[in-house]
């Protein structure tokens, strides 16, 4: 039987993140911010978002992890051209960062993906 744990921990933090992950052989990064109300600039989540998942990304191979499993979120493939638009989203579809009214928080989640 396998031990699970379910450990949290500041995504800035890598000391806390390198705690978090010892003894561990898989890691589940399901956290990113989600401002109740719309940031009004780019940097005021795409530090948590993009530096948070490198971080995480960094103490994996530090620790040696096999294996880590990432989510997604829509706004990472949402923002196509219309007409460019695919019955199916795959792994070959991205949103695209210069389009316009690009939320933030999708913006940051693209990059951070």
């Amino acid at each position: 039987m396998t031990n699970v744990e379910l450990v949290q921990a500041d995504l800035l933090d890598s000391s806390s993140i390198s705690a978090a992950f010892a003894n561990a052989s898989l890691v589940i990064h399901a956290a990113a911010p989600m401002p109740t109300e719309f940031p009004k600039t780019f940097e005021e989540v795409s530090k948590a978002t993009v530096d948070g998942t490198l971080t995480v990304l960094r103490a994996c191979k530090a620790a040696g992890i096999r294996r880590l499993v990432m989510t997604s979120h829509y706004g990472a493939i949402n923002m196509v051209d219309e007409l460019d638009r695919p019955d199916v989203f795959d792994e070959t579809i991205w949103s695209d960062l210069e389009a316009e009214n690009f939320q933030h928080i999708h913006k940051s989640k693209t990059m951070a993906e």
